[in-house]
């Protein structure tokens, strides 16, 4: 995961919609989820909008790219 640019657009529905990108070395286990980065906020409502987020940062032997809002 070491180097990597993970792009995927995000819809902004309210005022609070704060998605954090990590990776995880069990997908069935919540508590193996480590985040990249800071939480990213779409910065329009009601549209679709590009968020590109680079795995340079991250340390460590997951393996699954996760998603938690």
């Amino acid at each position: 995961m070491d180097n990597l640019l993970i792009s995927f657009y995000a819809f902004k529905t309210s005022s609070g919609n704060n998605i954090e990108v990590g990776i995880m070395s069990d997908p069935e286990d919540y508590s193996t989820f480590v985040r990249i980065g800071s939480a990213v906020t779409p910065s329009h409502i009601s549209s679709w909008e590009l968020i590109e987020v680079n795995t340079s940062s991250y340390v460590g032997s997951g393996r699954y790219v996760a998603f938690r809002t």
